[in-house]
């Protein structure tokens, strides 16, 4: 039997993921790994090949959630921040969904929970960065820029639970209020 190509396995893999990311969604992480195969039209001997378990498969999702924080580092005005962790909130209902899942779900698995928090302390240091970028004299409202910043990724969380929970909070204006009262114009 030939073997596949570097892209093909890529492809494949991607595509368990992203069957395993419609299901989480659909009907909470606590699926069953016959869900993710059906989900994606691939054996279990084909999602084995790609991971161990149903737990590695949602360990490479966390992990890929934080892999490109580069535009919110790269922000350079409140407004740049704010469009950036728009972008990263996706369609939050869905992806809020799939979070609230994962962190309930790390309560019970300590690797998880480390890369949970490991996101979100990238997150943080991202927006920090950003904020360095927007320049420290323009900042108010917090003792340092780490503060401020904890203070932005909590409010970027909440909107992530409160979409998840069915209430979609007007993202945009909640962010805008927030960041508008840490950076001066």
């Amino acid at each position: 039997m030939p073997k596949i190509s570097a892209q093909a396995s890529r492809e494949r893999r991607a595509n368990i993921m992203n069957a395993a990311r419609r299901c989480f969604v659909r009907s909470g992480i606590h699926i069953s790994v016959d869900d993710i195969c059906a989900e994606a039209g691939v054996s279990k001997g084909a999602l084995y090949g790609y991971f161990p378990s149903k737990e590695a498969v949602i360990q490479a999702i966390a992990d890929e959630h934080v892999s490109d924080l580069s535009r919110v580092r790269e922000s350079k005005s409140a407004g740049e921040l704010i469009a950036a962790l728009l972008e990263r909130l996706g369609d939050s209902r869905t992806s809020g969904r799939l979070e609230l899942e994962a962190w309930a779900y790390s309560l019970k698995n300590e690797k998880l929970r480390n890369r949970l928090f490991e996101n979100a302390t990238e997150l943080r240091s991202s927006i920090t960065q950003a904020l360095e970028n927007i320049g420290k004299d323009r900042v108010s409202g917090a003792s340092s820029l780490a503060e401020a910043a904890l203070l932005i990724e909590t409010v970027a969380m909440g909107l992530v639970a409160r979409a998840a929970l069915g209430e979609e909070a007007e993202a945009e204006r909640v962010l805008s209020l927030v960041i508008s009262g840490i950076v001066r114009d």
